[in-house]
């Protein structure tokens, strides 16, 4: 279904599927690098200017995605004009341990500077829960850093705050160490 806003369409997110989507990772690098370089969020990768890292990085999720314990939701836009672009992703970490079949992380939810308070993380988080739900993974969890818009976010997607781990990660703005919050959300018996 294809929804309209200003001059630009977008169709329900979709699982990034290795066989077809993998010349679409450089625009996957792109939204990371723009994320973190407008948010100053601690995605993974501190020198994001480091474009052969940014790859390689993302050439290790599509591997993931190939041997089924990663799962990446894609949303496009479609301009006036026809083009189509990545808007945003999201990214669901499936381990399938032994102790734990019934878990995953959501890893990445990022939306390009351009495309942001049209709802898409709100797609890209429902698709991601369906994902997690056909994969009998619906204990989801998941981690950003205190005090900042996605720390927001999360509550009002239902999912519950249950600790925060003081100075876990490096922020790529002034290496300063910033805290995380986590969040899960409890899927199994819905």
């Amino acid at each position: 279904m294809a929804n309209t806003t200003s001059n630009t369409s977008f169709a329900t997110p979709i699982f990034y599927d290795p066989s077809k989507h993998q010349h679409i990772l450089a625009q996957i690098a792109d939204i990371h690098h723009d994320c973190v370089i407008h948010d100053a969020m601690p995605l993974s990768i501190l020198d994001v200017s480091n474009r052969s890292k940014l790859d390689q990085y993302w050439l290790t999720k599509h591997a993931e995605v190939e041997d089924g314990k990663r799962v990446i939701v894609l949303q496009f836009v479609t301009d006036a004009s026809g083009n189509e672009e990545l808007a945003g992703l999201g990214s669901l970490h499936v381990p399938g341990e032994e102790t734990g079949p019934f878990r995953s992380w959501i890893e990445k939810l990022m939306v390009s500077p351009r495309h942001r308070r049209k709802g898409f993380a709100r797609r890209l988080m429902d698709k991601l829960e369906e994902a997690a739900v056909e994969r009998n993974a619906g204990l989801i969890q998941l981690g950003t850093e205190s005090g900042t818009p996605a720390a927001e976010v999360y509550p009002r997607l239902g999912y519950k705050a249950w600790g925060v781990l003081p100075r876990y990660c490096v922020s790529p703005k002034d290496g300063s160490l910033m805290d995380e919050i986590h969040f899960y959300k409890d899927l199994r018996d819905e």
